[in-house]
């Protein structure tokens, strides 16, 4: 199975996948408990908030929805970037 590979720059900022100066793999099981947990999280919204993707209510500038829909990418992305930096430290 072949590996996903993940390019950054030495400061953790993606550039657009061409200068790239640091590199990382990741093993198939941990992209695999991303995507799983992308899953549950999609069904838990479906039996939760049904239509929330229709609503768009993170759109609304100055709004609670828009705060809240910032935090959550960045704890996620927070997330796949220590999963990253877990997997190049081992």
């Amino acid at each position: 199975m072949k590996m996903r590979e993940w390019w950054l720059t030495k400061e953790g900022s993606f550039v657009g996948g061409i200068e790239m100066t640091q590199h990382y793999s990741i093993e198939r099981s941990r992209i695999q408990a991303i995507f799983d947990q992308a899953e549950a999280l999609s069904r838990w919204l479906a039996e939760n908030a049904p239509g929330c993707e229709l609503s768009q209510k993170h759109l609304d500038a100055r709004t609670v929805e828009q705060v809240y829909w910032h935090y959550g990418y960045l704890c996620a992305l927070k997330d796949v970037l220590a999963v990253v930096e877990s997997e190049s430290t081992e």
